[in-house]
């Protein structure tokens, strides 16, 4: 059996790396199934985790203590504020902008609308309809915009209809 280069590589680390677990599992200081003896207790009231006045405390078990005692706020309901903000609130000025918009009533929509929101750049009448540039977008003969489908290609012109009615936007005059 010929093996290719790139395979006696592999076969190489393969056997290396099964050598060292052996090597790590055998001389591996006590037992491999993990630590022999664990605790753990309750925190009964925010005040026991105060340290006695003989205890020393170290840096991390004050900040281990400090948070044990912000959860046991955050468990019992109390509002904690350590100037970090939630990250997926939704910001305040948000919130505004969506109460002004419920207040206000909604405007029924008009034809007028289309005429004042588009503009008519430019006409071409091809072979089975024509395509019609309405700002800077081309739209052929039976594509919608806003709701209004192109239904025909003139000259200086471009008719769209829609469930409201038909609307009929012109090329400016070229002065």
């Amino acid at each position: 059996m010929n093996l290719t280069r790139k395979q006696k590589i592999y076969a190489v680390a393969l056997t290396l790396a099964m050598a060292l677990l052996v090597v790590d599992r055998t001389t591996q200081q006590g037992s491999i199934s993990g630590p022999a003896t664990s605790s753990a207790s309750l925190v009964s009231s925010p005040t026991s985790v105060k340290p006695t006045e003989t205890e020393q405390v170290s840096p991390a078990d004050a900040h281990r203590r400090a948070l044990a005692l912000r959860l046991d706020r955050l468990a019992q309901g109390a509002e904690i504020d350590d100037g970090f903000r939630d990250a997926f609130a939704v910001p305040q000025a948000w919130r505004a902008l969506r109460e002004a918009e419920k207040t206000q009533p909604t405007k029924p929509s008009r034809r007028g609308a289309f005429k004042d929101r588009r503009q008519l750049t430019a006409v071409m009448i091809v072979q089975g309809g024509g395509i019609a540039m309405i700002d800077g977008m081309a739209i052929r003969v039976g594509q919608s915009i806003d709701g209004y489908r192109l239904v025909s290609v003139g000259q200086r012109s471009a008719k769209f209809t829609s469930v409201t009615g038909t609307v009929e936007l012109f090329l400016p005059d070229v002065e």
